[in-house]
């Protein structure tokens, strides 16, 4: 049986406003639905997801992708800071084996997974970034750090395609805005997956007490 909830706004039974239920949910939830891609034919590679950093407001975003596979048999899955350059540092398991190093990047382009092509022609190719922020008046340059934890999924029937779980940490050598993904060849549609997606989720932060 459904229930009816009513939200009073104070003692004397005065009703919210939308706006007020909004704030309410968002102040109190992990994690707030941002944005959601839906394609129907193979999206810009890179394409962004997330065109404008709120970096005072959001304590992390998770990018949650489904049914977008690579033209060639495998590839490997980026994320993109604008066009800065500067260094990371990953580890992490693939498959059953642990790796870690430190790596340069530059144009923007940070490998998700630099020791195993992570995407495959077949499967649905779901994956999972939550990326930690810093605000924006952070010290030592601190909005152009952010650290990763990524994760995807193997393909069905067999495909080969090694499952990663990775952390990263990126130090940027500019100041970046925008977030996107890509990989190392085309975007295909998945025939997996009905409607290929990338769905972006928001942390905010904790209000000021």
């Amino acid at each position: 049986m459904a229930r009816t909830i009513k939200l009073n706004g104070s003692d004397s039974g005065t009703a919210l406003t939308s706006a007020a239920v909004n704030t309410l949910i968002q102040n109190n939830s992990e994690f707030v639905l941002d944005k959601r891609y839906s394609f129907t034919s193979p999206p810009s590679n890179p394409f962004t997801v997330i065109p404008t950093v709120d970096f005072d407001n959001v304590a992390s975003y998770m990018i949650v992708g489904r049914g977008l596979a690579s033209t060639g048999s495998h590839a490997y899955r980026h994320v993109y800071f604008d066009s800065t350059s500067g260094n990371y540092g990953y580890n992490g398991y693939r498959g059953n084996s642990f790796s870690q190093g430190n790596q340069s990047y530059s144009s923007g382009q940070v490998q998700l997974s630099p020791n195993s092509q992570d995407t495959a022609e077949y499967g649905p190719n779901d994956f999972t970034l939550r990326i930690f922020i810093n605000e924006s008046g952070a010290p030592n340059n601190g909005r152009r750090h952010c650290s990763m934890q990524y994760s995807n999924q193997q393909p069905t029937n067999g495909y080969y395609q090694y499952k990663v779980d990775n952390y990263l940490f990126v130090n940027a050598s500019q100041e970046w805005s925008s977030i996107g993904i890509g990989q190392s060849n085309s975007f295909v549609m998945s025939s997996y997956v009905t409607t290929p997606s990338f769905t972006v989720y928001k942390q905010l932060r904790a209000p000021a007490s």
